[in-house]
């Protein structure tokens, strides 16, 4: 068996430990891969010819210097692992500040009906990018786009697009009162109103300036630059494609919920409403809320609140996922959530 050994081989790799920190877990992985390579590409070189001695200097000055190796090397690798209570004390909070975020989530998609997807990303993509960079791990590589005063001036910008109150101009929207000069008895001088005209207190209409785009579709653009800016740093595509199915399951789990309690909530207010109407068309009234109570026999809500109009009659149920928010239904078809 042929014995892979040269003392010049061990003076470079001791160069190259030394060039990538010193001893440790990550320069030991870097050091066996390099020392199997470099015997790999020796025996190569032995079985084409070459003597022991000449295939080890040619293969050795292939690697080049080890100063210039391990700053090659620095880039791409990662940092060397931080103390097992610092990663253990960062995945905790990085977990913490998910579940805070999920449950943000959570009651910002009760709030209306059907998925308001601007604010739903807005939430989820201002968390997501501390909580990458809290685990350790997934990102370690400075990135030049990536610096204090870029990240300020995002946040900035989110703040401003989210709570920048509209421009408005005032509109004056009352009579036009005209003045006329009346010299009394001694010299003195009294205004007037013209006559006909009454002095009525300005009326000012407040006319808002509607965007081009909602402040919500701004701030969520804003927020998902961020997510990206973010997870260009992350090195490994395989990493990336993770974060993101996982990221996308929790919004999924987040809304899922809530979107089948919509469906149940139409199926049953629609059904209400036909034998509310049927009983209308056989009585000629609508039916009290007592009539309701009684009468009606549900599907699968039974606590649906029943409200009778003059003509009209609306129908609410407090949500299931959320017992401080409501679906309602009105007799005129449309559906409606409220905080």
């Amino acid at each position: 068996m042929r014995e892979l050994h040269d003392p010049r081989a061990e003076v470079f790799l001791d160069a190259l430990e030394a060039a990538l920190g010193g001893p440790g877990r990550r320069s030991r992985e870097v050091l066996a891969e390099v020392r199997s390579d470099l015997e790999a590409a020796v025996s190569h070189a032995m079985d084409q010819g070459q003597d022991a001695r000449s295939a080890w200097a040619s293969c050795l000055e292939e690697l080049g210097d080890p100063e210039e190796l391990a700053a090659a090397m620095r880039g791409p690798l990662p940092p060397e692992a931080p103390p097992t209570w610092v990663a253990n004390a960062r995945r905790l909070v990085a977990i913490l500040l998910a579940a805070w975020a999920a449950s943000i989530a959570w009651e910002v998609r009760s709030w209306d009906y059907g998925n308001r997807l601007g604010l739903f990303s807005m939430v989820a993509c201002l968390h997501l990018p501390f909580v990458l960079l809290l685990w350790p791990g997934i990102v370690w590589r400075r990135n030049a786009l990536f610096r204090t005063s870029t990240t300020l001036v995002i946040l900035v910008l989110v703040c401003f697009a989210a709570f920048a109150a509209p421009r408005t101009e005032i509109v004056y929207d009352g009579p036009v009162v005209e003045l006329a000069v009346i010299e009394e008895p001694g010299g003195a001088q009294s205004e007037v109103t013209e006559s006909g005209a009454e002095q009525a207190p300005s009326q000012a209409l407040e006319a808002p300036e509607q965007p081009l785009v909602d402040k919500e579709t701004v701030a969520a653009l804003l927020a998902l630059a961020f997510v990206v800016l973010v997870l260009s740093l992350v090195q490994q595509g395989k990493q990336r494609r993770r974060i993101l199915l996982v990221t996308a399951g929790l919004l999924l789990a987040v809304d899922l919920p809530h979107t089948v309690e919509e469906l149940l909530f139409v199926r049953e207010a629609r059904t209400a409403a036909a034998w509310i109407e049927a009983e209308q068309e056989r009585t000629g009234l609508l039916p009290t809320e007592e009539q309701f109570a009684s009468g009606y026999e549900p599907l699968l809500i039974d606590d649906l609140w029943y409200y009778k109009r003059e003509a009209t009659f609306s129908l609410q149920w407090s949500r299931a996922t959320q017992s401080s928010s409501e679906l309602g239904y009105h007799s005129d078809g449309e559906i409606w959530g409220n905080d």
